[in-house]
């Protein structure tokens, strides 16, 4: 057997093994999430294994918790094929809800802790090399400029930001383009397309397609 041969079969076994092992797991969930004919034993049931429908329903989780207000539907719709009633269903959202917060705060405090370093980094550091980050943009319900102006509220982006403008784009509606003045090394600290994101995030601004 040839060597292509070989490692082609070894594949396909292992590729097998993990489609039979998401199988085994996923039947051992709908096991473990079965109703019964008890609502308030239904509802101990989804609070018990909600990280567990939300694997199977293939919610995105961090550290336990929803990170995409979106993605509720999946669980719900898991559950109602299961045949669970609405009523229970409810505590599920609620759980949902509130773990999404909690995901949402986390992700929040992270970000404004990550920037104070940056800002630290930036007023202990001289500024010394300038970069030219462009954005498309195709969702926008306000004007150009009153979207960069509100980037502009952020301090640590105000502070980096020396010249801004925009141009007409061919594809999407507009493309921001924002030159940096920073220290040398800052974008190693950050890649300068996720502080875009993370200014975005802080401010409200929709950074999506």
């Amino acid at each position: 057997m040839g060597f292509l041969m070989f490692a082609g079969l070894i594949g396909s076994i292992a590729y097998s093994s993990h489609v039979i092992k998401n199988d085994i797991r996923a039947e051992t969930i709908d096991y473990q999430t079965r109703p019964t004919f008890n609502s308030s034993q239904n509802k101990k049931k989804i609070k018990t294994h909600f990280v567990r429908i939300c694997k199977r329903a293939g919610i995105k989780l961090k550290n336990d918790c929803p990170i995409n207000k979106d993605q509720c539907h999946k669980g719900i719709e898991y559950l109602q094929y299961q045949g669970y009633k609405d009523e229970d269903i409810e505590i599920f959202k609620d759980i949902y809800v509130r773990r999404y917060e909690l995901s949402k705060k986390a992700k929040r405090n992270a970000i404004i802790d990550k920037n104070k370093q940056l800002l630290n980094y930036y007023r202990n550091h001289e500024s010394n090399e300038l970069v030219v980050l462009r954005k498309r943009i195709y969702k926008c319900d306000t004007s150009p400029d009153e979207r960069m102006n509100k980037l502009l509220n952020n301090n640590l982006w105000r502070k980096i930001v020396d010249h801004h403008t925009y141009i007409r784009s061919d594809i999407g509606k507009f493309e921001e383009i924002w030159t940096l003045k920073v220290p040398k090394d800052f974008f190693k600290q950050i890649n300068k397309n996720d502080l875009y994101d993370n200014i975005c995030y802080l401010e409200g601004i929709y950074n999506g397609f």
